[in-house]
């Protein structure tokens, strides 16, 4: 049986006010290891969607809640670091709705610009994710 562990390695959290409530928005860059190394990168979406409303011990209401894991980065820390501040520092709150499609086109628009400046047996790819989780 397969033993991974994982690692949230950067987390983001977006709000936005509604007019029926609140939108919270959470971005996870996580990476799971297996026992023999192996490193797999991949951005997780948690969406939770509030009411102006309260319950009966005063607070606000959970209307909605939904959650999408996205991303075949593999070992390229450096891709899915990048495509999770794009998702994250966007100037609007990208929906999980549309986490897949963003990180596939950002995948493949990577490969393109890679293989046009030869650059991708060049960058590192497997990422030592120990300093990074220390600094927390």
């Amino acid at each position: 049986m397969l033993s991974l562990s994982t690692e949230i390695v950067k987390e983001v959290t977006r709000r936005e006010s509604l007019a029926t409530g609140l939108k919270v928005t959470r971005y996870y860059l996580c990476a799971d290891r297996s026992p023999s190394g192996g490193q797999f990168l991949y951005i997780k979406c948690h969406e939770e969607n509030w009411t102006n409303t309260t319950n009966s011990e005063g607070k606000p209401q959970l209307l909605r809640e939904n959650f999408a894991v996205s991303g075949d980065f593999g070992d390229n820390y450096y891709l899915a670091l990048h495509i999770f501040k794009k998702i994250a520092e966007a100037k609007n709150i990208v929906s999980l709705s549309h986490l897949g499609d963003i990180c596939r086109d950002e995948i493949l628009g990577h490969g393109r610009r890679a293989r046009s400046k030869n650059v991708a047996e060049n960058s590192p790819r497997l990422f030592d994710l120990r300093p990074l989780l220390e600094k927390r």
